[in-house]
């Protein structure tokens, strides 16, 4: 906090106390309580105004723990009303009967206008960027809320490590109570890469296929805080997948966001799907958002003709909170649902169903002790349509590292599926840490007359290096023995 309180009491002001009373005939170990506040130097505040600031009150208990909270209230509150220079010290005592009249006094100092934002620490990121991240304007009077938000801001935004309380400075031909306001942030590898690539070449006269994966993310091009994400994935000859998406912090200047995605996914001989998407998300204050735009997808059926072509138009509806501390660690609850709903038509034969599809997740993760923390995440997909059974590329999948570890991805595909992970993690030191888990999930296709509970368990670690982070997680599903888990691999290099 931005501001002084200076204590002028070398030992407990209820022994300092309780001797004036002795003085003044009061009877010894009788319990002083408090009988009026009065403030001296107050010119900007009103004394009313002061005094409802106050945690302590007439006949209360007066100790030297609640002078230094009424002392740091009353900084506070001058803080807020642009005086961070402020300095509040208790100046007497007054006995009267059994209790103290204490009086206050106050050296407001200049009332500060910020005339300006300055940032340090920031190699990459471009000062609009970051001022408008801060939602400061200049000059503004200082206000101490704004300056702590503002410092949550950006440790939010994810652009940065960390970001230190900032500090006034004078600033050079500045008028009088003019200051400039900088902050120091550090900053995080912006961009990730990771790939995994191999050649596969059948016996005999038959070509080989390229198999891999590789997802590359870049979340702060040119320092604007634009994104952009590819990921590519070829686990066999007949499947490919290409996911595309791009985020455009401010549309056209206005604090409004764009989220533009495209993807096209190969199933063997089922079928090939293409879509794209818009979202535009706006922000519902500081730690919710709401998001709508449309979607458009085409399936072309594959050589086994299982699946009819199709083109389906939607709407898309999102809404998100983030609750999460701005610790290390990112302690605190998270959650985000998302429901598409839309039109399918088919063109042989002609024929239109009603589709709605519906996302949820949820997370939350507690500090338990020092460098022990607890996991806990829900999730749930859902869709209906007027088509029965729903076509495999309207369901959802289940299994993998990002749902059901100790199962193959994409193991389940269902009308419904839902899962739930819970994670005891231990943070050996910044770089390395370890967490058992166990995650239990559920499917159902009822056009199909596929239901079932499933869980995994095992052990992984994560560790931070210079080129990058690496993850592995073991996982056994039911019926695996030790040595029969699955092998959850990650590996990212950021630069």
């Amino acid at each position: 906090m931005i501001g002084r309180i200076i204590l002028l009491m070398l030992v407990a002001f209820s022994g300092e106390a309780a001797r004036e009373a002795a003085a003044d005939g009061a009877p010894p170990g009788r319990t002083l309580v408090l009988g009026g506040t009065e403030f001296r130097g107050n010119h900007s505040l009103a004394s009313a105004y002061l005094l409802d600031q106050l945690a302590s009150r007439p006949g209360d208990p007066l100790d030297s723990a609640a002078m230094e909270r009424d002392l740091a209230a009353v900084s506070l509150a001058y803080a807020r009303n642009g005086h961070p220079h402020a300095a509040i010290t208790p100046a007497e005592f007054r006995m009267e009967s059994d209790s103290v009249r204490r009086v206050i006094s106050i050296d407001e100092g200049p009332r500060v206008t910020v005339a300006g934002l300055r940032f340090s620490g920031n190699r990459t990121t471009k000062h609009r960027v970051m001022a408008r991240l801060t939602g400061l304007a200049a000059p503004a009077a200082f206000d101490s809320r704004r300056v702590e938000l503002a410092v949550k801001r950006l440790v939010k935004s994810g652009l940065f490590a960390s970001a230190l309380p900032p500090h006034l400075e004078a600033s050079p031909g500045a008028g009088p109570g003019e200051e400039v306001l900088v902050f120091t942030v550090m900053e995080r590898p912006y961009h990730g890469l990771y790939g995994a690539v191999g050649y596969s070449q059948p016996e005999g006269s038959e070509r080989g296929w390229l198999a891999g994966a590789l997802s590359l993310s870049l979340s702060n091009i040119a320092g604007t805080a634009r994104a952009f994400k590819l990921d590519w994935e070829r686990p066999r000859r007949e499947n490919s997948r290409l996911e595309l998406g791009y985020t455009e912090p401010w549309v056209l200047g206005y604090p409004l966001s764009a989220e533009l995605g495209a993807g096209h996914r190969v199933e063997d001989s089922s079928y090939v799907q293409t879509r794209a998407s818009a979202l535009l998300v706006v922000s519902l204050g500081e730690n919710f958002s709401a998001g709508f735009g449309g979607g458009l997808e085409r399936v072309v059926p594959g050589t086994s003709q299982s699946v009819g072509r199709s083109l389906k138009y939607s709407s898309l509806w999102q809404l998100r909170a983030d609750l999460r501390n701005d610790d290390r660690m990112g302690t605190g609850l998270w959650a985000s649902t998302r429901l598409e709903y839309g039109r399918k038509r088919y063109s042989r034969p002609e024929a239109q169903h009603t589709l709605a599809r519906v996302w949820g997740d949820a997370g939350f993760l507690a500090r338990v002790w020092r460098r022990l923390f607890a996991y806990t995440g829900l999730h749930g997909r859902a869709v209906s349509s007027g088509e029965h059974p729903v076509p495999r590329p309207d369901q959802f999948p289940l299994g993998g590292a990002g749902s059901l570890r100790g199962y193959f991805e994409e193991q389940f595909v269902a009308d419904q599926v839902a899962w739930g992970t819970a994670e005891l993690r231990l943070a050996a030191d910044r770089a390395l840490s370890f967490h058992p888990f166990w995650d239990a999930g559920y499917y159902w296709d009822g056009g199909r007359g596929q239901r079932g509970i499933r869980h995994g368990y095992g052990l992984g670690f994560r560790l931070e290096t210079r080129i990058g982070r690496v993850a592995v997680d073991y996982g056994l599903g039911r019926d695996d023995g030790l040595m029969d888990g699955k092998i959850h691999l990650l590996l990212v290099s950021e630069f």
